[in-house]
């Protein structure tokens, strides 16, 4: 007796949903949420077109350009906070190219060195018109050693490149079109592998292209070592073009 006494407590301090015959029901199907990457983008997270790897740096913007250097080279280039056309938030970056000999501006940024893996660099991007190219570059540093991984949008040859050596680029995707407008988004992740010292594939909206067996530029280091995203807008030197960069995320542990 004592026996069924217990069993029926535990049945009535059970948590249990609410009964058959209730009115507090959803008008739509339930699904099990398993996945917490999605979560995280549901609750607000900028990780949201490729969300592979894990994440060693994110940066919308939305607390302004301090952590960023700045390189520019044209005349009359520069390098803004900007509010009218944020991909997410209220703020991105723009980048005027500026004119005149070898235009261009970018933003990037050092971060601390990180043990040899396969690594992401990401961003949101739009650009206008008159833009010639846009540069999405990682440089690795260890010692006296620096790679340059770089991938290149040419929108006058509708082609992407990469750096096969100093100074010199090589196309490895032709016919790539990638709609010129600062209200319309598209998004890029490089992915290299530091312990190969080769690039591995390349997103762009919605397509990968194979990279395997591509190496980087080799350059002098200067006894550092270090991880530096770089993003880069090039003009043909006689308008000035602009892009706009947001959500740029660094990831590591990529597969």
């Amino acid at each position: 007796m004592w026996l069924f006494r217990l069993v029926l407590v535990g049945v009535l301090i059970m948590a249990r949903g609410a009964p058959d015959d209730s009115n507090v029901k959803v008008g739509t199907d339930l699904y099990r949420l398993d996945d917490l990457a999605e979560l995280a983008v549901r609750l607000g997270s900028i990780v949201r077109y490729n969300r592979a790897g894990n994440v060693l740096m994110v940066d919308g913007f939305e607390s302004g350009l301090n952590g960023w250097d700045l390189n520019l080279s044209g005349v009359g280039s520069a390098i803004t906070l900007d509010t009218h056309v944020a991909y997410q938030g209220e703020m991105c970056v723009r980048v005027q190219s500026g004119n005149g000999a070898n235009p261009y501006a970018g933003v990037h940024k050092y971060l601390p060195p990180i043990t040899p893996c396969r690594v992401g660099a990401q961003v949101c991007f739009s650009f206008t018109p008159e833009t010639v190219q846009l540069l999405f570059e990682m440089t690795y540093a260890i010692g006296l050693v620096r790679y340059g991984f770089g991938v290149i949008y040419d929108h006058d040859a509708l082609e992407l490149q990469y750096w096969s050596a100093p100074g010199v680029r090589t196309t490895f995707a032709s016919d790539v079109y990638l709609y010129p407008a600062s209200n319309v988004w598209h998004e890029c992740k490089m992915i290299i592998d530091l312990e190969t010292g080769e690039h591995v594939r390349c997103y762009l909206d919605n397509t990968a292209y194979d990279m395997t067996g591509l190496a980087p530029t080799p350059g002098a280091g200067v006894r550092a070592s270090y991880l530096r995203p770089l993003f880069r807008v090039f003009g043909d030197g006689l308008l000035d073009t602009s892009a706009y960069f947001d959500n740029i995320i660094v990831t590591y542990n990529e597969f």
